[in-house]
């Protein structure tokens, strides 16, 4: 995963899940989604692993005090490395959260998946920050 290299360390994993249901929320409130299937839906494999990702990136611009441009910037990153328009994701994700129900399962996979990553991808960064194989950001 692209995030890897870049994590720290996953904590306040509730609020991460708020922020960013919040964030990817807000066009599914403002466009009505009448319920059609998108043509281009993502598939669900794919939607899980790209929020995966964007949990991790909403953790890197929390911990790095909130810097907007670099979050941005990430989310272009993860969409394009699968391929993905930030308007195909935001259909597929609106298109999604039309079953709740469903939807919570969802994000009981991506908080199981995040919690078997956290551990490992800590370890993970401190061996490359140790090697200086992390290049430090430059905006």
């Amino acid at each position: 995963m692209i995030i890897r290299q870049i994590l720290t360390g996953f904590q306040h994993k509730h609020r991460l899940l708020i922020l960013f249901a919040a964030f990817f929320l807000m066009p599914f409130l403002v466009s009505g989604c009448d319920g059609n299937r998108p043509d281009d839906l993502i598939e669900e494999e794919v939607y899980l692993d790209i929020l995966l990702e964007m949990h991790l990136l909403a953790a890197i611009m929390e911990k790095d005090g909130g810097d907007e441009k670099r979050y941005r910037a990430g989310q272009q990153a993860v969409l394009k490395h699968y391929g993905i328009t930030r308007d195909q994701f935001q259909r597929s994700h609106a298109w999604y959260h039309l079953d709740m129900h469903e939807q919570q399962g969802r994000y009981s996979i991506v908080r199981m998946r995040l919690d078997e990553l956290g551990s490992d991808l800590s370890d993970r960064y401190m061996e490359l920050r140790d090697t200086n194989a992390i290049a430090p950001y430059i905006p």
